[in-house]
């Protein structure tokens, strides 16, 4: 089975808190989709949620 592409740009951040700047080390990924469409299923998110250097992207992105 062939690993679907994840639109990076559909990617939803949540648990932004703003008394925790610059760290916002609460904010997580809740949710997006892949290039085709389709909903990320849990196991993905659970894996971008790894990477706090997207999550951090990302909060800077949506609050700026």
């Amino acid at each position: 089975m062939e690993a679907k592409e994840i639109d990076y740009l559909s990617l939803e951040v949540d648990g932004i808190n703003y008394s925790d700047y610059p760290d916002f080390c609460d904010a997580y990924i809740c949710g997006g989709f892949f290039k085709d469409g389709t909903p990320l299923d849990d196991e993905t998110v659970l894996e971008l949620n790894e990477n706090s250097d997207l999550i951090y992207e990302l909060v800077y992105k949506r609050i700026y």
